[in-house]
């Protein structure tokens, strides 16, 4: 396309300077604009052959994303379902990702606002397991809360 644009402007100064060599300073200006035209139709007829963006692509795109984005929530309701240990290591950064967005960032910045919200929000028995600070490694073996758990902190955080 480069290329094409400036063969086009070599074209168009070539002939213009032919033109007044020849001392036809009339037709310069038509010269010039005759060439200016030959070039803009070859770029329309070089973009024109490119064809339009493939309407494929596009919804293989949405599809990977919405493939992705399934695999993930599989994945995390997988951890759900596991040790206490691998909530505290992957689910609750995420939730407590997801909570100090849904309450702005004022609340991080608090920990007492953040704790006594993330009790209005979700009650004593579900903030231990979204609390950030609420990580215990002595209790990594102990089984996780489960998959009904996460369904209730995931209802309340769409509540917010």
């Amino acid at each position: 396309m480069i290329r094409l644009a400036l063969v086009g402007i070599s074209l168009v100064v070539g002939a213009e300077l032919i033109a007044l060599m020849l001392a036809a300073h009339r037709i310069v200006a038509w010269v010039a604009a005759a060439m200016a035209v030959m070039v803009l139709l070859a770029v329309r007829r070089r973009l024109a052959d490119r064809g339009p963006l493939p309407v494929e692509s596009l919804v293989n795109d949405a599809e990977e994303s919405l493939r992705d984005w399934i695999v993930r929530t599989q994945t995390l309701i997988q951890w759900s379902e596991t040790t206490r240990g691998d909530w505290d290591q992957h689910l609750r950064p995420t939730l407590a990702r997801e909570f100090f967005m849904a309450t702005g960032p004022q609340q991080a910045r608090d920990p007492a606002a953040m704790q006594a919200t993330g009790r209005m929000v979700f009650g004593d028995q579900l903030w231990q397991w979204v609390d950030p600070h609420n990580v215990l490694r002595s209790a990594r073996g102990e089984p996780g809360p489960g998959r009904a758990t996460l369904d209730d902190i995931l209802h309340r955080l769409e509540r917010l």
